[in-house]
């Protein structure tokens, strides 16, 4: 049987890298859930929280032990293997270094979609579309504002990032529930919003 769990493998965002992550995995989580496991759940998460300052350790182990004890529900019966898509988030920089930063994931791990933040400037931010795409042909590419730009400049910049080959656009602009559903109606590009 697995368990399940995934977290955000970047120094800027968790502190690690996959060296530093698969360390601490191997290091500080392993033993606790070889020792404690599923016999005791409440003593593994106890044992878990002790842990300190490492977030992302303590959440991919307990997202892959509430997963296990799922499986208990169900008999003990693991879910069908699944291949899913990963994406890798590219951080704000250059369009060249993002374009770079997208080849080398692509190239280590495999990683064909990517979440690129934006908020840069919009020509900015659509030629680091075209760049990334560039790099790693027949990747998939959407785009993070973290809420920019202003309502008013939404749809120029949906069709910019449309144009470059983006095929998704999150929190573009501060978008205000009432709002949503007409900023939603009149976008080039599906809307993602997290901060409405």
């Amino acid at each position: 049987r697995h368990g399940l769990a995934e977290a955000t493998v970047k120094p800027t965002w968790s502190g690690h890298t996959v060296a530093t992550m698969v360390a601490g995995l191997r290091e500080l989580v392993l033993p606790i859930l070889r020792r404690l496991g599923l016999a005791a759940p409440a003593a593994t998460q106890a044992r878990l929280a002790q842990i300190a300052d490492q977030p992302q350790l303590r959440g991919l182990a307990e997202t892959a032990l509430w997963h296990l004890l799922g499986q208990r529900g169900r008999g003990g019966q693991a879910e069908p293997a699944l291949r899913l898509p990963v994406s890798c988030t590219l951080t704000r920089q250059a369009p060249a270094a993002m374009a770079d930063e997208a080849a080398q994931f692509a190239a280590t791990h495999g990683v064909s979609r990517f979440k690129l933040k934006g908020g840069q400037g919009m020509a900015c931010d659509a030629d680091g579309v075209r760049r990334v795409l560039a790099a790693v042909p027949g990747s998939r590419v959407q785009v993070d504002a973290n809420s920019a730009y202003a309502p008013e400049d939404l749809p120029a910049y949906a069709a910019q990032l449309r144009d470059a080959g983006a095929q998704l656009l999150e929190d573009p602009c501060p978008m205000p529930p009432l709002a949503f559903a007409r900023q939603v109606a009149n976008s080039v590009l599906p809307l993602l919003v997290d901060l409405a």
